[in-house]
């Protein structure tokens, strides 16, 4: 996985379980306090991690996630999608529609929304929209 980003102390990361389809999974909501002279985002970022579907977890990526969050001005929603081999295909797919749907029942418009990923997350992305 290589050498991950330190976390900045000044960032935010809160944890939530979402549930759905008699799953639970962890999401986590990242965001990076903004300077007085910023406007406040209403875009929300759905981060898809990499690891084959088989690694990688928020200790993996929540500093690369802050740093994006202060960069972009905007919400990371980093999402724990189940993991192989001890949940086969289409796990990670369940919880990343699941995800996704529960946003836009949330009111969050499809415009809102802008889906990042690295590696295995780019095709979760695909196959989540």
């Amino acid at each position: 996985m290589g050498t991950t980003v330190p976390k900045p102390s000044q960032c935010q990361i809160k944890k939530e379980i979402f549930d759905h389809d008699g799953h639970s999974v962890e999401i986590y909501w990242i965001n990076y306090p903004r300077r007085k002279s910023q406007i406040i985002s209403d875009i929300l970022l759905l981060y898809f991690h990499g690891g084959g579907y088989m690694l990688g977890d928020i200790y993996s990526y929540s500093g690369f996630e802050c740093h994006l969050s202060c960069l972009f001005n905007v919400t990371i929603l980093h999402l724990e999608y189940r993991l192989c081999p001890e949940h086969p295909f289409p796990a990670s797919v369940d919880d990343a529609v699941a995800l996704y749907r529960a946003l836009l029942r949330n009111n969050i418009s499809p415009s809102q929304i802008l889906i990042m990923r690295d590696l295995a997350g780019g095709g979760l992305s695909l196959l989540t929209i």
